[in-house]
């Protein structure tokens, strides 16, 4: 972030330079069927039209692009830009509600395909989850994805339960990590919770918090790192 600022901050070093031939116009042929890639998915967004996510999920396989890096490469910047409109009012809200739409589906096909990967043996356990009152759930799910790539064995719980529930959950699970996404700054008050429910675990966990809230500079209760 900020992720509209395309001013250039890095070049290639003279080491790197001895490795490729970037007097060539290779890499600038490879690179074009990627920004039509790019191009094509904001179109989609702008006429509010859907294409099969499997023919979207496909058509980056075929260009190279991992599927981590097609969601959080591709359809998380171009969410963020359809965002970015609709705040603006340069969209619609039907407009924005489609994509995400479109966005949540190809995130479904992606975390089944990803199921059936193996994670390393005793890999961290991560148990992520909203603060109640915190409805969307796109991003966390997507963050999920990215720290399972990543090889951490991390879950997120959605809906967010009850605290008899939760307490259960925590109990069962015993993660290494609880992540927790904050919208408002009164959602803090969720992260007294979950520091209660995991006071006698031996180790306790850590407790990470992120989301607007946290950006926004909300306060954090001792014990819960942001």
């Amino acid at each position: 972030p900020p992720l509209e600022d395309y001013s250039l901050t890095h070049g290639i070093c003279s080491v790197c330079m001895t490795h490729a031939q970037y007097s060539s116009d290779e890499a600038v042929r490879r690179v074009r069927p990627i920004v039509a890639f790019y191009s094509d998915l904001m179109q989609m967004a702008e006429r509010g039209v859907q294409v099969p996510v499997q023919e979207m999920i496909a058509r980056g396989v075929a260009l190279g692009i991992r599927p981590v890096d097609l969601l959080m490469g591709v359809i998380q910047p171009t969410l963020y830009e359809v965002g970015r409109r609709w705040d603006q009012g340069l969209m619609t809200p039907a407009q924005e509600t489609s994509f995400s739409s479109f966005c949540d589906a190809v995130l479904v096909e992606l975390t089944e395909q990803q199921a059936v990967n193996s994670l390393p043996e005793g890999a961290p356990r991560v148990l992520m989850m909203n603060a109640r009152g915190n409805l969307h759930t796109l991003g966390l799910r997507m963050a999920t994805f990215l720290l399972r790539d990543r090889g951490l064995d991390a879950r997120a719980l959605t809906p967010t339960p009850g605290r008899p529930e939760l307490a259960a959950v925590l109990e069962r699970e015993r993660p290494a990590v609880v992540g927790v996404s904050l919208a408002l700054a009164w959602q803090c008050t969720f992260l007294d919770e979950i520091l209660e429910l995991t006071r006698d675990f031996d180790p306790r966990p850590r407790i990470m918090a992120g989301g607007p809230a946290v950006r926004a500079g909300c306060v954090l209760p001792a014990g819960v790192e942001g």
